[in-house]
């Protein structure tokens, strides 16, 4: 019956080009399988599991019969399995590549049936014998873990033999023949290319969007000028762009803001201002003042007076018209109230006309028609008053003056009246009228003046708008808006060729990968068509470009650094003369040249070496114009060198190679200033004939570019169809095809440490690279095997064999089924019919539950936890580096974490994160150590007569003992730490598998690191053992002495140590046991750091076992599996390992070593922070355990009724959808308050769901009164149960209290803050009685939000309409319909409601709305309050305060944002007046601001001493002139902690109390070398400050006592690092150098005098009377190694069996019986007096016999006097033997190349120096005739004639030479006798009695000439060293360093 299938590709292959190999893995899909896995219903109980193996269209059928599916599914099956759309990804240019393959394993579910579906690739399976490393085995060993039938459909056609007794297919194991010959260069030389399956690398969307005047994008891949593994692309383009200026103007000239703060501004925004705002009168009236500041920059320099000009007519006829509207205005007044005097005169009542009021009564301002015509002389000349009561008008001013204020300006009304009318004074004012005159003239003048203040302001309003509109009018028309600036941009990216290695180290493939920098310039000015000429790197950081015709007419070059790639220093090195000017470097010898073909100018200049910057040049004046030797005219006169098209550096030589504008090829030496054209020399039989250089085919086609490969063996010309490969002698060696000619765009070449390649590009950017080999001579072993002959067998059973021999049987252990059958289909003929292929199903049993089958799924694949590079550990993010996160961490500047919290974040371990993460069971941990041996996963296969002998290995034993899979990645050792988990009997066991330890591949500090890791966590240490108890566990033990006190924490090293001895017969094992006991025994006895008890609490349990392949291995498996399962459990959830392990892999990464309690306290308060975080926002299962909160609210319709609300904290949800975190910080974010205030909608919502209605505006008090109670008892409900479940899953233990009780204060407080910010205001509303409805830390006005109208019913129509007066008003309730006036409230000028008096009210001219009207100034606390005045408009007063009550400031406290507590609105002014009687709260004196809170401190802790250390890890590169090599640099940086002290409510500060963190401090003293922190307590005890974790010795450089051009040479790990004296000492670390230098070595101090010289002082010390470069100018003295640390205050760092060599002495038996032997060292101490002491039984080596084998010729002149200087030294340097001896062999060649001698030799044979110096001064260099000279004679010569003393002599040939031997085998040109040395000698004769002679053959060789011969002598002398020689001056240093090192071991490198 058909269903919906299901499908999942669980395991996929894919290879690996991520690395420097190419690997083939096997991938896990935990996605996939979790959703397939989703698809099971919950009951789903045991299910069928069958695998088919084979073809995949048999595979689908059988398939198809099993899941009972039709045609059309089993399509759909076989469509799945045959999708390899994951394999066709096009490859990205990214570093980290994978590319799919189509092998998987694909899952099909059906119902409660799975089938397991494999089709292995090509013929894997079915011909010839399987090997165990085909990931096949892998496949099948998955499915049989999981199925209980296995379907096997092998292909039509395969052979098998059924009825031998071996059913597996095998092959006789045949003969492999190795020869051994020599090979000259262009004998062997082969090119391959290398494949790349890269789509070639592009810029997408890179054309330039702006309107640019030129636009050059370069969309292809180019090459760099140099030799790294570097290409580019660039994209240029100029433009000249128009901007809108922009100048800084303060706000106050721009706004009148209360801010006086400076903003940019362009013209548009400030007309803007200008046009909006600067008509009103406080701006216009400083409008100059203002304009000139605002729009200076604007206006052109021309126009300036103009402006100027402009702003003053402005400002006069503002004035003008203003004064003029004013005298009009008082004028007019003046005349009508003369007219009013005249009403109430006495003349008026004297001529008998009574005085009647009208209806307006003596309403000022009435219309006085009526008044009489009576002049002011008529009423002057009667001279007359109606009584003494009357009086002038002056005296009524006068008295209205007096009793007035000043606002009432009634001064200025009488200056007018003097003014304009003076006779009015006079007027004598009736008495009846006097009072009521003295109302009206006061009334009169004040609305006058309210009057006359309008009506001036709406004029001046006018006339100032009109002004700004001509002014701006002005501006538009002359004002420069825009600025234009020409530029161009250049950005650069950049892509690493990177050769792909495969795992038998041959090179087949290579990516591309785009580098994590780039480079950017912007460049303004003049820009005429600029061009990226030059490109290159001299460095892997540093280069140059350079920039053609930038500035017009000249070139630029540029410097840059990628040492930061995300901020790379460029900056401009020089300007150069022309746009044709061309730079040249040489990166070897730091030499750069400059031409310039234009202004024939050549220059030279040195690079200095450490910054890669240029030293200034100096002219070279014999280039230009100068003869060429060699080349000529057509005419056949001498050619000058006109012009230079292309060059480049010979590297080993001075000379430059280039082309001229002819092509021809010319080589110039720079050092004897000379110039020949290069054409390849022949030998003739009389002559040599010079014949031209050209291109293979075609004869008219030249050269015209060249590229010199950088170890300077070869040359590569181009011409138009090829690159050819030159060798040094100029004979062709190679060609590299051009394909397409006309889309080729450049070549380059680079080389690692074996091989070279040249990379091809063309205008596709298509990348081609060739791999060149055989440059050099060399030996090399011709392999060649027998042909092999197969035995036939059955080879489908050879997968399930291997399967289960190379990782154990099932094991029922983990749920496997306990039997799993193979059924095997035959070929076609044999094939069952469908119906009896459904029968193989149908009698399935499911043995397998649902449950097992996901866990073996989810465990069968192990994940890279951890690597080791470098004498690091570093943990990997899903097996990926993280080196580059945790850079970019560190510059992003999120400091808020520390580095050790930031790499466990980082640190992933893939699909297993998860599972452990959701683990809340215990957990158990094993991991297993040992000597990398037979183990399976290094394929140490022995042939046996039924396959394979495998011996018990690590990861086997693992996967016997737990079910995992542990396997190596595609026969590559197991490389750092890997991990599985397994479920053993329904327990949680995390395996963990390491690589082999005492490797060549790791040194002591990485395996000390490994076994610290591996140590720290595991409950069980497995240490895998053979019978043989040698060194290596020694070793081991040695490893854990160093890590002991490393790494510490209560959880860590609480494990076994188990001794797993393998391969151990019954009868063996008690001797076993007894050998094991006495080395434990031994290793406890020389336990003195007591590293056994600390790391395994002292428990050491041993285990035997038989091979693997005896019977009773199960049952001893079974016992170590019980033992394990028996274990007390440790980690309690699987959560508390996996942190554990990430922090000790950071730990031990960083070298860290702080209590491990304290990470893990730091990294709870981080989860539990975000926990809460969580909680508080979106509830959650946490809260099950909660109660359901009661409240208790009033009821809408009745408040004085009680109703409850119940509140599920764990339903209750603020985020609406939200990401927790950052909602929750945008709550905290008090520029985002009214956003956060809106999670009070939850709340609301719940109101509503139990009111079961919407808010009504009836009820608003009520309904906020509820919220407002259900927001505060929830919230506080809320936070109390998140800190109690939050303090629940902390540790308990003392020691953290107060840090405890700090993060719970400090998260309280943060929780708080959230309830906070949906706290109500509550207050009431500014306009009405409802209840404020905003935020309680509002700024602005109480608002209830809405109409504020009462609406209750009227009570005078009987509510048939509602009021319309303000909610809260104390009257009657009226409605607008006729019951009130109606009329304009008139109490003040800003009021818009209606008078609600009476309709008749009095006084018909004042209309009130009955409201409050307050005043419209803002409260006198702003800007920190917004509110407004809450006094009554028409009340005067002095202060404006609003109605808040509560201080408006924020606490002082830092990071506190809560309101101060204080409750006075006006706090800040009762501080600012000190008015502390005012300021008491209790017994406090609040003059601060301050909370209602307890807060933590937020300062940090000043105790003495260091908190803790913080640590920087920045990945450097160490570069110099000789070596680049990348290196982990550990910055190591004390940190303070946070003050725990609580501040007391109501305070700022904890008091007297000094900063604390309460955590045990430590010393601060650091290690003067490396500056790593002393790790003992502050103020120990002990004498020496110590550290287990020294670093890198920044505060060291390397020095020599030989020349400052000496090179100090550090060799590690078999790689030599060469450093300059001088340099830094940053790549050592202060235990791994002092370690190296091992015996007797010393450090230098300088030395204080002669009264305080160590040397005279002590025993240990010595004075040095060396020069010490580069300090020679100072004396040192001499301190052994001990001496000198304790003399700093420091123990040494190392251990204490390290001591014991240290202070031994270094001088070894030279005896030349122990040449191929490790030294045998002198017994004695070091420094000691009297002779060494030696073990060794034979006689004292007491003579030396050195004979010097020169060559003689022309060029050696140097070399031949040195070596006298050498002979001086050489007695000197060998005080421990008196008697030495030389001789002089000098050789020149045979003639016809020269005449003068073939070898000549001192005439005493071995003589005393005298003699020998002599001899040197005889000879002359001069002669040679061909490139090769007789050197084989010569050292014959040394050999042969040489009269050498007995073996107690030291035998040393010093051979100088500058050229090779005769013959093809050194060279490839150029040679008289091509067949070798004429005389037949060879270097197989010399070296067979050179070696026997046990001669020690020391090779000083002179530039690259001889590097074939050194090749060559190589693998014939047994006792051969080789040494560069750059210049006369090495020879002594270098050689008598060697003897030195032959006689002692002494290596002298640093200075503090």
């Amino acid at each position: 019956m058909d269903a919906t299938l299901t499908y999942a590709k669980v395991f996929e292959t894919f290879e690996d080009i991520s690395s420097e190999y190419k690997l083939k893995k096997i991938k896990y899909n935990a996605d996939e399988f979790s959703k397939f896995f989703s698809q099971f219903s919950l009951d789903a109980g045991k299910i069928t599991c069958v695998g088919f193996i084979g073809d995949a269209k048999e595979v689908t059928n059988a398939a198809s019969q099993f899941l009972n599916i039709t045609q059309d599914k089993s399509q759909e099956v076989l469509q799945h399995l045959l999708d390899d759309s994951t394999s066709q990804l096009a490859l990205p240019v990214t570093t980290n590549t994978i590319h799919e393959a189509r092998e998987s394993l694909l899952l099909v579910k059906n119902f409660n049936q799975v089938a397991f579906l494999y089709c292995p690739p090509g013929s894997t399976l079915w011909s010839g014998p399987l090997s165990p490393t085909a990931l096949a085995v892998d496949y099948v060993r998955y499915m049989l873990d999981v199925c209980e039938r296995i379907v096997v459909i092998p292909p039509d056609g395969i052979e098998n033999e059924t009825n031998t007794t071996n059913p597996f297919q095998d092959t006789v194991n045949t003969t492999v023949h190795l020869q051994e010959r020599s090979v000259r260069p262009n004998e062997t030389i082969s090119i391959s290319q290398l494949n790349n399956s890269q789509v070639p690398p592009h810029i997408d969307n890179c054309r330039d969007r702006h309107n640019s005047l030129e636009s050059r994008c370069d969309t292809q891949i180019r090459v760099l000028q140099d030799h790294t593994q570097f290409l580019y692309m660039h994209h240029l383009h100029s433009n000249t762009e128009s901007k809108k200026k922009e100048i800084i103007v303060s706000s106050k000239d721009l706004e009148n803001s209360y801010r006086n703060s400076n903003k940019p501004i362009d013209y548009d925004k400030a007309i803007t201002y200008v046009e909006g705002s600067w008509f009103k009168p406080d701006l216009f009236s400083t409008l100059k003042d203002r304009a000139m500041k605002v729009f200076r920059e604007f206006i052109p320099d021309e126009e300036h007076a103009a402006f100027v000009t402009l702003l003053d007519e402005i400002h006069e006829r503002y004035q003008s018209i203003t004064r003029d509207n004013l005298v009009k205005a008082n004028e007019q007044y003046i005349k009508q109230l003369v007219k009013q005097f005249k009403d109430h005169s006495c003349l008026k009542y004297y001529n008998g006309q009574e005085f009647k009021k009208d209806s307006c009564g003596s309403s000022v301002g009435r219309d006085l028609s009526n008044s009489l015509e009576t002049s002011i002389s008529d009423y002057t000349k009667s001279g007359t008053k109606c009584s003494s009561s009357c009086v002038t008008v002056d005296y009524i001013v006068k008295s209205i003056h007096q009793v007035g204020n000043c606002s009432d300006k009634i001064y200025e009304l009488q200056e007018l009246l003097q003014k304009y009318e003076p006779e009015s004074l006079q007027y004598m004012m009736h008495k009846d009228r006097n009072s009521q005159l003295y109302d009206d003239i006061k009334k009169s003048w004040q609305k006058y003046l309210q009057k006359r203040d309008v009506s001036l302001t709406d004029s001046q309003k006018d006339i100032r708008q009109s002004s700004i509109n001509e002014l701006v009018l002005w501006l538009n028309q002359r004002a420069q808006k825009t600025t234009h600036t020409s530029h161009f941009d250049l950005n650069c990216n950049f892509y690493e060729i990177n050769p792909i290695i495969d795992v038998e180290a041959n090179v087949g493939d290579f990516k591309i990968s785009r580098k994590p920098f780039q480079l950017k310039i912007r460049e303004a000015g003049s820009i005429e068509n600029p061009r990226l000429s030059q490109l290159f790197f001299v460095s892997n950081k540093i280069g140059y470009l350079s920039l053609s015709n930038f500035p017009p007419g000249k070139s630029s070059l540029y410097y840059f650094n990628f040492s930061r790639a995300d901020n790379p220093e460029l900056e401009l090195a020089r300007r150069l003369s022309s746009p044709v000017t061309k730079f040249l470097m040489n990166e070897k010898s730091n030499i750069y040249f400059i031409y310039d073909n234009l202004n024939r100018r050549v220059e030279r200049g040195k690079m200095d070496e450490r910054t890669g910057c240029l030293q200034a040049p100096t002219p070279v004046h014999t280039l230009y114009d100068k003869i060429v030797e060699d080349l000529f005219d057509k005419d056949g006169s001498p050619k000058v060198l006109i012009h230079i098209e292309t060059a480049c550096f010979l590297y080993g030589s001075d000379s430059i190679l280039f082309f001229d504008e002819q092509s021809n090829l010319i080589e110039y030496r720079y050092i004897n200033e000379t110039m020949k054209h290069v054409c390849r020399r022949v030998n003739e039989d009389t002559y040599i004939k010079k014949v031209e250089l050209s291109p293979t085919g075609d004869p008219e086609s030249i050269y015209f570019a060249l590229d010199v490969i950088s170890t300077g063996k070869c040359i590569l010309l181009q011409c138009k169809t090829s690159v050819d490969i030159y060798d040094l002698t100029w004979t062709k060696t190679g060609t590299l095809p051009i394909i397409e000619p006309l889309s080729f765009v450049g070549f380059k070449s680079f080389a690692d440490q074996t091989n070279t390649y040249v990379t091809l590009l063309d205008k596709k950017s298509n990348v081609t690279v060739f791999l060149l080999r055989g440059l050099s001579a060399t030996r090399t072993l011709e392999v060649h095997r027998d042909e092999s002959q197969q035995v036939r067998g059955f080879p489908v059973l050879d997968i399930f064999y291997i399967a289960q021999r190379k990782f154990g049987p099932s094991s029922d252990s983990i749920g496997s089924p306990c039997k799993t059958q193979i059924v095997l289909i035959l070929p076609e003929k044999l094939f069952p019919t469908p119906n009896k292929l459904h029968t193989y199903f149908t009698h399935l049993y499911t043995q397998i539950s649902l449950h097992d089958m996901r866990r073996i799924i989810e465990t069968r694949v192990p994940i890279h936890v951890a690597t080791i590079e470098e004498s690091n550990m570093f943990p990997l993010q899903d097996g990926r580096n993280i080196t580059n996160d945790i850079v970019a961490w560190k510059i992003s500047k999120d400091n808020k974490t520390g580095l050790i919290q930031c790499i466990t974040e980082l640190t992933r371990i893939g699909s297993y994160e998860q599972l452990l993460l959701e683990c809340a069971q215990p957990v158990k941990v094993i991991a297993i150590v040992g000597r990398q041996s037979g183990d399976v996963n290094t394929l140490a296969l022995q042939p046996l007569k039924h396959g394979f002998l495998i011996t018990l290995g690590k990861s086997y034993f693992l996967n016997r003992v737990t079910g995992t899979r542990f396997n190596v990645a595609s026969t590559r050792c197991t490389d750092g730490i890997w991990l599985s988990v397994a479920f053993l009997h329904n327990e949680v066991v995390v395996v963990l598998d390491c690589e082999g330890l005492f490797s060549t591949r790791r040194n002591d500090i990485e395996e000390m690191k490994l076994c610290l890791t591996l140590a720290a966590v595991t409950d069980v240490f497995l240490l895998n053992q053979d019978l043989s108890f040698n060194r290596h566990l020694n070793q081991l033990f040695s490893n854990f002495a160093k890590s002991c006190d490393r790494v510490k924490g209560s959880q860590l090293f609480k494990g076994h140590l188990m001794m797993v001895i393998r391969d151990v017969s019954s009868q063996d094992a008690e001797g076993a046991y007894v050998e094991l006991i006495s080395n434990v025994r031994q290793q406890a006895g020389s336990n003195r750091s007591g590293y056994l008890e600390k790391l395994f609490g002292g428990k050491i349990v041993g285990q035997c076992l038989h091979h693997f392949e005896n019977r009773v291995f199960d049952a001893e498996i079974e016992l170590v599996r019980k033992m394990i399962i028996s274990l007390p459990f440790r980690w309690s959830t699987g959560r508390d390992f996996l942190e554990s392990l990430k922090l000790t892999l950071a730990q031990v990464h960083t070298d860290d070593d702080t209590v491990m309690d304290i990470h893990r306290l730091k990294m709870a308060f981080s989860r539990l922070e975000r926990e809460a975080y969580v909680m508080m926002a979106q509830g959650g299962n946490q809260f099950s355990t909660c109660d359901k909160l009661t409240i208790h609210v009033q009821q809408l319709a009745n408040p004085n009724i009680e109703d409850k609300i119940i509140v599920d904290q764990e339903r209750l949800n603020f985020t609406d959808g939200n990401e927790v975190i950052d909602f929750y910080f945008t709550i905290l974010d008090s520029d985002k308050k009214e956003e956060s205030f809106k999670m009070i909608n939850t709340l609301i919502q719940l109101i509503e769901n139990h009111f079961d209605c919407k808010y009504q505006e009836a009820h608003h008090n009520t309904w906020l009164t509820n919220l407002s109670k259900v927001q505060t008892i929830t919230l506080e409900h809320r936070v109390a149960f998140i800190v109690s479940h939050v303090r629940n899953q902390l540790t308990n233990d003392p020691t953290y209290t107060a840090d405890i009780k700090d993060f719970e204060t400090a998260l309280k407080t943060r929780l708080v803050q959230f309830g906070q910010s949906m706290r109500l205001c509550l207050r009431s509303c500014h306009r009405c009685r409802r209840l404020c409805n905003s935020r309680f830390d509002h700024r602005d006005d109480c608002n209830c939000e809405t109409d504020h109208i009462c609406r209750a019913p009227c009570e005078l129509c009987n509510g048939v309409n509602t009021c319309f007066q303000l909610y809260g008003h104390e009257d009657k309730h009226r409605c607008n319909d006729g019951h009130t006036c109606g009329k304009p409230c008139t109490k003040t000028t800003t009021c818009m409601l209606l008078c609600s008096l009476e309709v008749d009210h009095d006084n018909q001219d004042v209309h009130d709305c009955t409201n409050r009207h307050y005043c419209a100034q803002k409260c006198s606390q702003y800007p920190k309050c917004d509110k407004n005045c809450a006094f009554d408009a028409q009340i005067d007063h002095k202060d404006h305060i609003c109605t808040e009550t509560v201080c408006p400031f924020s606490c002082q406290i830092l990071e506190c944002r809560r309101r101060c507590i204080f409750v006075n609105h006006a706090h800040q002014r009762l501080i600012d007046d000190a008015k502390k009687n005012k300021l008491k709260m209790g017994e406090l004196i609040i003059d601060y601001h301050v909370c209602e809170n307890e807060h933590s401190c937020a300062y940090d802790c000043i105790q003495e001493g260091v908190c803790s250390i913080g640590y920087d890890i920045i990945e450097k590169q160490w570069e110099n002139a000789m070596n680049t090599f990348p290196y982990k640099f550990y910055e190591p940086k004390p940190t303070r902690s946070k003050c725990i002290l609580p501040i007391p409510i109501h305070t700022l500060t904890h008091g007297t109390q000094a900063h604390n963190c309460k955590i045990e401090h430590r010393c601060g003293y650091q290690c003067p070398e490396c500056r790593s922190f002393c790790q003992l307590p502050n103020k120990h005890l002990e004498s020496y400050h110590h550290t287990n974790t020294h670093r890198n010795k920044e505060c060291n450089v390397f020095v020599s006592k030989h020349s400052e051009s000496k090179s100090v040479v550090i060799k590690v790990d078999g790689r030599s690092h060469e450093y300059k004296p001088g340099e830094s000492c940053k790549p050592e670390i202060c235990s791994e150098s002092c370690e190296r230098r091992g015996r007797s070595h010393f450090h230098l101090k300088p030395c204080p005098g002669e009264h305080g010289c160590a040397g005279k002082l002590y025993s240990y010390a010595r004075h040095s009377d060396d020069s010490w470069y580069p300090y020679q100018d100072r004396k040192y003295d001499l301190w052994l190694c001990e001496a000198y640390w304790h003399s700093l205050g420091w123990s040494v760092p190392y251990n204490d069996d390290i001591l014991g060599i240290v202070n031994a002495c270094s001088f070894f038996c030279p005896h030349p019986s122990h040449i191929d032997d490790s030294p045998n060292f002198c017994i004695a101490n070091a420094w000691h007096s009297g002779d060494h002491v030696f073990k060794c039984k034979h006689d004292v080596v007491d003579k030396l016999d050195i004979v010097f084998c020169c060559d003689a010729t022309g060029s050696m002149s140097s070399y031949i006097i040195e070596s006298k200087k050498t002979v001086h030294r050489i007695i000197g340097a060998t005080k421990v033997i008196k008697d030495v001896k030389f001789r002089f062999v000098a050789y020149r060649d045979h003639p016809p190349q020269d005449t003068s001698f073939v070898t000549n030799s001192n005439p005493e044979n071995l003589s005393d120096s005298t003699a020998i110096m002599k001899y040197v001064d005889s000879i002359q260099a001069t002669g040679g005739g061909d490139g090769p000279e007789a050197v084989l004679d010569g050292l014959n010569d040394a050999v042969m004639n040489t009269r050498w003393r007995d073996s107690s002599a030291l035998k040393y040939i010093v051979h100088i030479a500058d050229a090779p031997p005769h013959g093809i085998l050194y060279t490839s040109g150029g040679d008289h006798w091509p067949a070798g040395c004429p005389c037949g000698l060879t270097i197989e004769g010399i070296s067979a009695s050179l070696n026997d002679k046990k001669i020690r053959y020391k090779l000083m060789k002179i530039g690259t000439y001889p590097n074939t011969m050194a090749s060559v002598f190589k693998t014939h002398i047994t006792n051969f060293e080789e040494t560069d020689l750059s210049a006369a001056l090495d020879l002594s240093d270098k050689f008598v360093d060697i003897l030195a090192r032959d006689l002692q071991r002494e290596e002298i490198d640093v200075i503090v």
